[in-house]
């Protein structure tokens, strides 16, 4: 028994009144604004993939049921030589789940091992400027590019 006893062994301790009228209060912000997140992080997402889209060819992976900014996409290089050529921007390769091997969840979403090789995995948050979506995208077209060029000389 790892409890302290109190109230016939129930609980160890006393519930901490400021903690749980904290975890109240956050509760109440986040439902309050909950629809200006989501709609902030999918602008950032939607003028990524318009930025992107006009430089280079990609397939947006999964339905439109998404986290909020949250987007998973196939690009036509490998994850991992595009992650060597632009270290400075942020993504993560293939899913989650995937860990040393390819993600059953991408295998799920249709996806062969050719593809889950090449499938990155990019978020946003509300707060972040609508540059950062653009940069990132230009950066990646820009990547894509160069690891092209590579492939077919």
């Amino acid at each position: 028994n790892y409890q302290g006893g109190q109230q016939s062994g129930l609980r160890s301790g006393s519930v901490p009144v400021a903690l749980v009228i904290g975890l109240a209060e956050a509760v109440v912000m986040c439902r309050e604004e909950r629809q200006t997140f989501t709609e902030s992080a999918n602008r950032l997402a939607s003028v990524f993939l318009e930025v992107l889209g006009d430089s280079t060819d990609f397939r947006l992976v999964g339905n439109t049921a998404r986290l909020p900014g949250s987007l998973s996409l196939t690009l036509p290089v490998r994850s991992s030589d595009l992650q060597q050529q632009i270290p400075n921007v942020c993504f993560s390769r293939g899913a989650a789940c995937a860990g040393d091997s390819a993600s059953h969840v991408l295998r799920a979403a249709g996806l062969d091992d050719f593809s889950i090789d090449r499938t990155i995995r990019v978020g946003f948050h509300p707060l972040q400027p609508l540059s950062l979506a653009r940069g990132a995208a230009l950066k990646i077209a820009a990547a894509v590019r160069i690891l092209r060029r590579r492939t077919v000389a």
